[in-house]
């Protein structure tokens, strides 16, 4: 067999799922949003093979720049991340577009050595539930979350948003990212 004729898409990679945050009108990302970037990064520097997923739509009308592309922008020009290996996903507008959106690329190839997902610390047990929700039971997540201020256990916001998702997914079977789609269109 000769392996040259191999599609790289075929090729087991680490995933590292990057998390959108907030942006400048300039598109410069905040210092939160920085800390999940460095953090993305230095996971990348230490897992081989690996693709960075960055998330976010152009959320700020006074800039053209989706978050997503902040996010790639500094990879690139503060962390030394080479493009190829990063994948901008458009398209979320939170959290749990960031999931549907991640797994819907991921699942063209089912190719993967692990999927990490980067975020803030006190943003980790909603991510958790989340994620593992829309991905569902077979697939094993890892979580890592960036060092703030912000106070934990998770804040009311957070408490908050993981109500607000239950009671929006209610009905749905884990990892059925058919209905999890719809459901999103129709009510998220």
């Amino acid at each position: 067999m000769n392996l040259n004729h191999i599609n790289e898409n075929f090729i087991e990679k680490n995933y590292i799922i990057l998390l959108a945050h907030l942006m400048s009108s300039e598109a410069v990302l905040n210092n939160e949003s920085k800390k999940r970037a460095n953090l993305a990064a230095r996971l990348f520097s230490k897992l081989n093979d690996s693709i960075i997923i960055t998330n976010g739509w152009d959320y700020r009308s006074d800039c053209s720049v989706t978050t997503a592309d902040a996010f790639r922008l500094y990879l690139l020009n503060e962390c030394n991340i080479p493009e190829e290996e990063i994948f901008c996903q458009r398209f979320s507008r939170d959290t749990v577009g960031d999931a549907v959106f991640s797994k819907l690329f991921l699942s063209k190839s089912n190719m993967y050595k692990s999927i990490w997902i980067v975020t803030s610390d006190y943003h980790l047990e909603r991510c958790k539930v989340v994620f593992q929700f829309i991905f569902g039971k077979f697939i094993n997540l890892r979580f890592i979350g960036s060092e703030t201020s912000q106070a934990l256990p998770v804040n009311d916001k957070e408490n908050d948003s993981l109500s607000a998702f239950k009671r929006t997914f209610e009905g749905i079977k884990v990892g059925d990212i058919n209905s999890i789609k719809e459901r999103l269109i129709e009510r998220h």
